[in-house]
């Protein structure tokens, strides 16, 4: 606040609303605010409640009393250059420029610069108590808007940081290939999950069709503060259909409410890792978790490998064209060659 004065919003209202109740038994004129009034007396040096209402309520008495004849002969355009002066510095210009150094990329200071202007233009044109709900109204609306669609942020490694930051605010931040690493900036529950999922579900098609198949996806939860039962079942869902087709999907920088319910729901499932949770793991983290997973799956299919029976020459040879119709013929091939050797045996 100005001059650091704290202005406490419940008790203006409760004064302004017994201030109306007690003119309405007077037979008073309505109480209401008065920014013009409030500006002048700001401009003239005011820094206290006091002395903007009690001295200047006494001070105003006295001057009408004495001075009205002298002042009813003043141009009403002296009048009202007085209060314009006096209210000017309570459109606080330097606002909106500051508003307007800061608009980038980002929507968010495109959407504070608009609702500036929405409530200055609606000030001017309603009356400062109209202005004020019509500013109210447009931000809860936004609220609402940015609740359902929350900002959905694709995340890429900085070398230079040794770390996982946005790849729309940092040009050098460079995706992994086959991962996708992303971060949901705002709450994640019933009515935003599905364009979450809608969003993956494109995304994953935008890499198919650049012949770059997803094989990991790491969800960021550093900006998640909130999570419902809605969305934990969904994740649910979702964790397991990725499964199926063989992507590992992943969670980190959880925390709070959100870690609570993953844990309770998603690792207890055996979908997360549980270390994944406990140790608040890092996108690099889990990265890494994929690799070493990976790893162990490709030395397990090694000794498999390994491990079958050593084939005949022209069958192996068979199996390698990798086509269904030469491996047809290797197994028919197969099956003469042992019905042969089981004849020569009954021979012999």
């Amino acid at each position: 606040m100005k001059d650091g004065y704290q202005i406490c919003a419940l008790n203006e209202l409760l004064a302004l609303g017994f201030a109306n109740i007690g003119g309405a038994l007077c037979g008073a004129v309505p109480t209401q605010i008065g920014l013009s009034r409030m500006g002048i007396a700001y401009s003239a040096g005011v820094k206290s409640q006091l002395g903007a209402n009690v001295y200047v309520a006494f001070i105003v008495a006295a001057v009408v009393q004495m001075f009205s004849k002298y002042l009813y002969f003043v141009p009403r355009c002296v009048l009202n250059s007085i209060i314009v002066n006096g209210a000017s510095h309570l459109t606080e210009w330097d606002q909106m420029l500051w508003l307007w150094n800061l608009i980038t990329v980002d929507r968010m200071d495109v959407l504070d610069f608009s609702v500036w202007w929405i409530a200055c233009l609606a000030t001017l044109g309603l009356g400062a108590f109209e202005g004020i709900l019509v500013a109210v109204a447009v931000s809860l609306l936004l609220i609402v808007f940015q609740s359902v669609n929350p900002p959905i942020v694709v995340l890429g490694w900085r070398a230079s940081r040794q770390r996982w930051m946005s790849m729309n605010t940092y040009e050098d931040a460079r995706e992994r290939d086959g991962v996708l690493a992303f971060r949901i900036e705002g709450p994640l529950f019933y009515a935003n999950i599905e364009r979450m999922q809608e969003w993956l579900e494109d995304t994953e098609l935008q890499y198919a069709a650049m012949n770059r198949p997803l094989q990991g996806i790491v969800m960021s939860a550093a900006a998640l503060p909130l999570v419902d039962t809605t969305a934990i079942q969904a994740l649910h869902h979702l964790i397991v259909s990725y499964k199926k087709r063989g992507v590992v999907f992943l969670i980190a920088n959880a925390s709070g409410e959100p870690q609570r319910l993953f844990e309770e729901v998603l690792v207890k499932d055996h979908l997360l890792p549980e270390r994944c949770l406990e140790g608040n793991w890092s996108v690099e983290d889990c990265i890494q978790h994929m690799k070493e997973a990976d790893s162990r799956a490709g030395k397990a299919r090694v000794g498999r490998k390994k491990s079958r029976p050593p084939q005949s020459p022209v069958i192996a040879e068979e199996l390698e064209e990798g086509t269904s119709k030469t491996k047809m013929k290797a197994i028919v091939r197969a099956s003469q060659l042992m019905i042969g050797s089981q004849k020569i045996i009954q021979i012999g």
